[in-house]
């Protein structure tokens, strides 16, 4: 993100100016940081994600950041930006996704026995 671009950006929720807070910059412009927003009583954070600024409310943002939270949330949990329950349903949530994936392929393959068994 270029570092201009922060004065015409406002907080989705509450319309209040934003900080940067870079985690990776290249050539001077962040790739991976976190936008927060000036309000303390709205604590509103939005991620900076390979130099996009992801400005989606946090209800709407799950799927898209989930990497983005895991990759870093000691930066996030230091900034008082991440619960250590936000951090165990995101670790919950992919836990869900592999059982589903992998419990799905076991289920194929003893329906595959059991209907050559079968004859069906």
């Amino acid at each position: 993100m270029k570092d201009w671009a922060l004065i015409y950006l406002r907080c989705e929720t509450c319309g209040a100016q934003l900080t940067n807070e870079s985690i990776r910059t290249a050539a001077g412009d962040t790739t991976e940081g976190i936008l927060i927003c000036d309000d303390v009583l709205c604590g509103a954070w939005y991620p900076i994600i390979r130099g996009i600024p992801r400005l989606v409310t946090e209800n709407l943002r799950t799927e898209l950041t989930a990497e983005f939270i895991d990759e870093h949330s000691n930066v996030l949990r230091f900034k008082g930006l991440l619960t250590d329950s936000e951090q165990r349903d995101d670790h919950l949530h992919q836990l869900k996704e592999h059982i589903n994936k992998h419990f799905g392929f076991e289920w194929i393959r003893i329906l595959a026995v059991w209907v050559g068994r079968s004859g069906l």
